[in-house]
């Protein structure tokens, strides 16, 4: 998906899910609709057959601070839909929230035993990043040009 506005975490949900055959997701410059009050709704449960096996997102700021990005990241953790990932992509990640590193951290926890790439391109304002992912095998880990200049 590339430049698209979304009305919600349910219809993003669903469009995903009606494609039972796809492996790959690449969200591109995504963006959430406003809503009428405001205030994102919560979504309700929403279990899926899919399975991915390669997310790629190129995040932006406004993106990534809404709270149905972080509950996006949590239906595919939960639902099963990430479980096997073999590869995750966050290019421009800064991951500022605590409920959005809390969800990223799902979803690494919930592909875990398949993930096999996993490429962070954060910001250059990010100084660490935390994982609870103790137990993921060897991975291929690419940090953005800024990150392996500061390491």
């Amino acid at each position: 998906l590339y430049r698209v506005t979304i009305d919600s975490v349910r219809t993003l949900q669903r469009t995903i899910s009606a494609i039972p055959s796809l492996e790959t997701l690449r969200l591109s410059l995504v963006d959430w609709r406003k809503t009428d009050s405001g205030v994102p709704q919560t979504p309700q449960p929403f279990d899926s057959p899919l399975r991915l096996g390669i997310l790629e997102v190129q995040c932006h700021g406004r993106w990534l601070r809404d709270t149905r990005t972080a509950q996006f990241f949590e239906w595919l953790a939960l639902s099963g839909v990430g479980s096997s990932l073999r590869s995750v992509i966050l290019t421009h990640a800064m991951i500022l929230k605590n409920a959005l590193l809390t969800a990223v951290e799902t979803l690494l926890e919930a592909c875990k035993e398949s993930v096999e790439t996993l490429a962070l391109g954060f910001g250059p304002d990010v100084d660490f990043v935390r994982c609870k992912c103790q137990s993921v095998p060897a991975l291929d880990v690419s940090l953005t040009d800024h990150w392996q200049s500061n390491i």
